[in-house]
This record gives C-alpha cells, structure tokens and sequence, in this order.
C-alpha cells in the first residue's frame, strides 16, 4: 500500500490512496500472479509465443494481468501526459515530480521520443511497486527470524535523534540498518533473474567455458548470492555483520558480486529511488511501532521473476 502511494506520488504527485484505505483492493496478489504465470509460460518457447500472440491480438490478456493499482497508474499517466497537471502537494508546497521533469526533458531533448516518457513512468511505477514489496517482505521476514537484529536497529535509531519524519540523509548514516537491508536483499533479491547480457563478436570465454557469439547470457542473483565463497560458511543465513566486516578486500569482493540492483555496467536506474522509499518506510515504522512478525519458513520462496516469500504476517503496534 505505502509503495503504491509512494510511488504514486513522486512520479506523478498524486496518490493512490491505498494507506488510507487500508487496503490495496487486490493489487499484490493479482501482480504475483502476473508474473508467475509469466514465469510457466517463459519456460516453453511455443507456449511465449502463443502468450506474446494473445497479448498482440486481444486485450483479454491485458485485462486479467492489470490489478488495480495498475489500471489506476495507467490512467494517472495517460492524465498527466494530456494536459492534466499534478495534484496540489499536501504539504503546500510547489509540486515537483519526475513526470514533469521527463515532460521537460522531452521538449528540450531532440532524440527523446514522446511515448518514452509514459513507458518510463509506468515501467517505473510497475516494477518498482513489485520490488518493494518483495525486498520488504525479505527485510520483515529475517527480522522476525531475528530479533536480535530487530532490536539493534531500533537502537540505532533512537540514539541518532532522527528528525521525524526522519531524512533520507540521516538515515544513510546508519550503517546496521543499511546492512540490515542489504542482507535481506542478498537473501531473497527482488528479482530471481537479471537483465541479460549479449556475448559480442568473436564469443567470450567464462569462467573455462567458451560461449559463442549472440548468445544472451544471464546470471541468477538468488545463486550468486549464496555462493560461500564469496559471502563466507554462513551465506544461507541473515547476518547483517558480514557488511560491517573490517576486512575491506572481502567487503569490496561481496559488493562486486552483489546482483540486487543489476550488474555492474548497468544498475537499475530506479535504485536510489527505491532506497529513498525503503529506508524511510522501514525506519518509520520501528521508530514509531512494535512490530510483531511471524514467519512460518516451512513454506519456500516462490521462485518466479519476482521473488516472494508467503507465511509472513506481522502486526504493528503503535509504541
């Protein structure tokens, strides 16, 4: 629900309005499914066409696919594009969002085309609301299975005397809760696949294996996450302190291998928008609530594009 407003909000400046409903009318669970099923089909190549076919040729597809948050946002953008300006900001103050910083940029950049702009905000507000919800049920999960690191958080965070709502710049000079997220991420990444990469002229030689030229290759975060190797004995467990290690050889090492956002050359580009969103939601809420969290871990993470881990329930109570 908060992604869906957060988001609403900073890309269009106007919101869903699901926080203060209390609910998100069905959206998660239609957007899981969305991709799980793409998941199946993506496994057969005659079974990917039929399904990109369908999606060409009827809207019945596309109509079963789109939760409400979607249809909302595709509405949303289709508004702002078309001369509807954006909300009044809450807060008085002159509105500002990144769909009026793309408007700009398409009227003074001559190669950017104009049907850029609507794919960018709903790619943006598409994936990014499914990724939050991913790495924060990742994040509430551990720290059920975790309550040690739960309480040094909270510590952390009642001794830096955060402005309240606490600052995005205030909370990047926390580093347990910095290392708290990443370890949830490294755990259970958002994404159990990543962009692929296309071998150039002449092929390329990988880890002893020759891999011929054209052929997209790809690397799995989930996998890459736990290789011990790299991230030590202990890489299937939450272990926040392996980020806060001295050992700065070992440190650069596991950043280098770290797949949560992309490889390196190419990073997700809505990263430091997500952190803004994750680190101020997950800071609000301990600051100002007792959570209790329950993570039934007999049930496995759903392996699909979107990584999601079911049995998680948690009650927030207010401090």
């Amino acid at each position: 629900m908060y992604g869906c407003d957060a988001l609403g909000e900073m890309l269009l400046s106007k919101r869903s309005h699901y926080v203060d409903q209390g609910h998100d009318q069905g959206s998660y669970y239609v957007d899981w499914r969305k991709w799980w099923v793409r998941t199946v089909v993506g496994q057969s190549q005659i079974a990917t066409s039929t399904y990109q076919f369908l999606r060409r040729t009827t809207p019945l597809v596309e109509l079963l696919e789109s939760d409400q948050y979607t249809l909302w946002l595709k509405t949303s953008v289709m508004g702002r594009l078309t001369g509807a300006g954006p909300e009044e900001s809450p807060h008085g103050e002159a509105s500002s969002d990144l769909a009026g910083d793309l408007i700009l940029l398409q009227q003074k950049k001559t190669g950017w085309l104009p049907q850029w702009t609507g794919q960018w905000l709903l790619v943006s507000g598409i994936a990014g609301n499914s990724t939050l919800v991913s790495t924060s049920l990742s994040f509430f999960a551990n720290l059920a299975a975790r309550p040690d690191v739960q309480g040094r958080i909270v510590s952390e965070l009642e001794t830096a005397r955060l402005s309240k709502p606490p600052k995005f710049t205030e909370l990047l000079d926390l580093p347990y809760l910095d290392a708290s997220v990443k370890e949830a991420m490294r755990l259970y990444p958002a994404l159990f696949i990543g962009l692929p990469r296309t071998v150039p002229a002449g092929g390329a030689t990988i880890d002893g294996y020759h891999v011929p030229a054209g052929t997209d290759v790809d690397a799995n975060p989930y996998v890459v996450h736990r290789n011990p190797d790299v991230f030590g004995a202990d890489a299937e467990e939450y272990n926040p302190d392996r980020w806060l290690t001295d050992d700065d050889e070992r440190r650069r090492l596991m950043q280098q291998n770290f797949l949560a956002w992309g490889g390196r050359s190419r990073p997700c580009p809505g990263q430091y928008l997500a952190e803004l969103i994750i680190f101020k939601l997950y800071a609000t809420l301990l600051m100002n609530f007792d959570p209790k969290i329950e993570w039934d871990v007999a049930k496995e993470p759903i392996a699909s594009v979107i990584t999601t881990i079911p049995g998680v329930t948690a009650t927030f109570r207010p401090k």
